[in-house]
């Protein structure tokens, strides 16, 4: 495999470690839930900007760009995040069930925006 290739693995890694494990506390579910509260989330956005950071470190990326990329994952998490758990609130009747199409696209969108911030930084570790 080419550094490319590990490169992106280990950023998809550390997201799937924020959002998809016990790092992501039942606190910071129930914030993203509803958007607020955003120090929570924030919280939850700091914990993944600390992963990418600490994988860009191990890999040697300069420390430099390393700060610059924790400053964007965080910030982008963290509004990504809120987005999303004000429009389910605003669209409660569907978004906040789960057996309901409309929840599974606003799930998708989050997840897709989330990829394209990681496509970002892999493209200036790369």
């Amino acid at each position: 495999m080419s550094s490319f290739t590990y490169i992106y693995l280990g950023l998809f890694f550390c997201h799937w470690l924020g959002d998809f494990t016990p790092l992501s506390t039942p606190r910071m579910l129930a914030a993203k839930a509803k958007g607020s509260p955003i120090s929570i989330i924030g919280l939850h956005a700091v914990i993944h900007a600390v992963l990418m950071g600490l994988f860009l470190f191990l890999i040697q990326v300069p420390l430099v760009l390393i700060f610059y990329i924790i400053a964007f994952e965080g910030i982008s998490h963290w509004l990504i995040d809120i987005v999303k758990g004000k429009l389910t609130l605003h669209f409660s009747s569907t978004l906040g069930n789960s057996a309901h199409n409309s929840y599974w696209m606003l799930f998708g969108a989050d997840q897709l925006a989330h990829t394209i911030v990681i496509l970002i930084i892999g493209q200036w570790v790369i």
